[in-house]
């Protein structure tokens, strides 16, 4: 697990641990973070309802590929990060690494290689120097 801050922005890296989040989450220092990167790749398991409850989070990041190999990005926890964010009246913003050109498309015949996130904002792209 990696806390990241940049400014007024917090970001929270995973990792693949699925387990024992609770534990962590109770602890009064645990940090809160505008961007989440879900754990496990997004898997079923991958979206710990106290880590998202502490966290308390504007965004979420899901790393899969864009076959979303081994059922990562899946289905039901984008549904569930989705419902969080609508329930809290907050922009959906939901990406999957591996399928950031769908979100964001190409420039110049580059494709998305990482988010750019500031707060109160919507996330957007930084582009490749390649081309497709």
């Amino acid at each position: 697990m990696l806390s990241a801050n940049r400014g007024r922005l917090e970001s929270l890296l995973t990792g693949d641990l699925c387990s024992g989040w609770d534990e962590r989450c109770a602890k009064t220092d645990f940090p809160r973070a505008q961007v989440l990167k879900l754990t496990h790749h997004g898997q079923k398991d991958g979206m710990p309802q106290s880590l998202v409850d502490a966290c308390d989070p504007e965004i979420f990041v899901m790393c899969a590929d864009a076959d979303r190999t081994f059922n990562s990005a899946c289905d039901a926890v984008c549904l569930r990060a989705r419902e969080y964010l609508n329930a809290r009246n907050r922009p959906t913003q939901i990406y999957t690494t591996g399928l950031l050109e769908n979100a964001f498309g190409t420039q110049n015949d580059r494709i998305p290689c990482a988010l750019r996130c500031c707060p109160g904002a919507a996330a957007d792209a930084y582009f490749s120097e390649g081309s497709l």
